[in-house]
């Protein structure tokens, strides 16, 4: 989540947690003596127009095996079926092909999802409303992975889909297009860094009562909320608030925060002035019950990770139910996709089977990892990062 840096800084400093260091837990496998990757491809990915170019990779995997060549032609497969495209090549390039098809796919069958549930909240009768309308804020809080797969450019090969999509989606989550982009880059070029992932801004929890806000999704509505507003005053984007914005982006996401304050109180006015409640029956009611789904589901990706730069150590890769990858867009492949992020989605099952594929941090089921980071809070154990 968005915040103030310094936040980090302080965190650090509390009881227990100036000599915590993450370490590798029982899930992880043996660490190797591989060499680490450059992080200089990563170096101006808060530029939006290169998001998800093929050729912005972190190149954090590890040295290919000895039996593993290269293609001679490096252009990227162009199957997008799920099938192993690397049974034909021998590159990551391989696994980078943009496509509309599949995004179009994957998008049309979560809105099919969101608009079967909304029709059984709309239908419930009394208090059937509110498991009902809990399910729709699942699918409703889970397009938060279209707008992460967006800010790449690697949902649909069309830049016009990209935008259009992570605009609209954006507006719904309260996380605009531009600004979020620019804050989740920052965060892919300095993974797991306590001083330099704005991610951590906010630390993780380390008892109970912390755990508990977090999942309620209290801090995520206070920093979109506040964010927004801050930004749209144009505050908080200077260097020392906001160091992911460069000179070009700062103005562009100043306006685009005042033009979704704008339309957030135009509705507001339209929905008192009319009487009617649709906005909050079914989008604020429904994206609030939805939150702690998608706060269990994020926590999971680097939370008790190690504070190094190889991609592979420092995200986590989830093993889980095939619907769990389909609502999340298969984002529970989360090494794969930090050491290479312009593998689009619809690619990233293929390339997890891959040579190139080496996740060192690997935790079978959301389950068993909270259980475990829950014993982590009881014992006293759980650190910030």
């Amino acid at each position: 989540m968005p915040g103030h840096p310094e936040q980090t800084a302080r965190a650090r400093k509390k009881k227990g947690a100036a000599n915590w260091r993450p370490e590798l837990r029982e899930e992880t496998p043996k660490k190797s003596n591989s060499m680490l990757g450059s992080h200089a491809a990563m170096h101006n990915m808060n530029n939006l127009d290169r998001i998800g170019k093929p050729g912005l990779t972190l190149q954090m995997q590890k040295n290919p095996r000895p039996e593993v060549t290269a293609m001679t032609d490096p252009r990227p497969d162009e199957r997008s079926d799920g099938t192993d495209a690397f049974a034909e090549g021998g590159s990551v390039a391989s696994f980078q092909d943009r496509r509309d098809r599949p995004g179009l796919l994957r998008l049309a069958g979560h809105l099919g999802f969101l608009a079967i549930s909304v029709t059984l909240t709309a239908h419930a009768p009394g208090l059937w409303y509110w498991p009902a309308a809990f399910v729709q804020g699942v699918f409703m809080v889970f397009l938060f992975c279209p707008l992460h797969e967006t800010t790449h450019r690697t949902c649909f090969r069309s830049r016009w889909l990209n935008r259009l999509v992570g605009e609209v989606v954006g507006f719904m989550l309260l996380l605009p297009y531009r600004w979020y982009g620019a804050f989740h880059m920052a965060h892919h070029r300095f993974t797991q860094d306590p001083d330099r992932d704005p991610e951590l801004a906010l630390a993780k929890p380390t008892t109970w009562i912390q755990y508990a806000v977090i999942l309620s999704g209290a801090i995520y509505w206070r920093f979109a909320v506040m964010g927004l507003i801050n930004r749209a005053l144009g505050r908080q984007v200077d260097k020392k608030s906001a160091p992911y914005l460069d000179d070009r982006t700062r103005p562009l996401v100043i306006r685009e925060a005042r033009i979704h304050v704008g339309l957030l109180a135009m509705i507001a006015a339209v929905s008192i002035l009319t009487g009617s409640g649709v906005a909050l029956t079914y989008w604020l009611i429904p994206v609030a019950l939805g939150q702690p789904v998608l706060r269990l589901y994020l926590l999971a990706e680097h939370w008790g990770c190690p504070t190094v730069r190889d991609m592979w150590q420092n995200t986590r890769t989830m093993q889980t139910l095939a619907p769990v990858r389909y609502l999340a867009w298969n984002m529970p492949f989360h090494a794969e996709h930090h050491a290479n992020p312009g593998v689009p989605f619809h690619q990233l099952p293929a390339f997890s089977r891959s040579p190139f594929a080496k996740p060192e941090v690997v935790q079978n089921g959301y389950a068993r990892f909270h259980a475990g980071r829950i014993r982590d809070l009881v014992q006293h154990r759980a650190g910030p990062v």
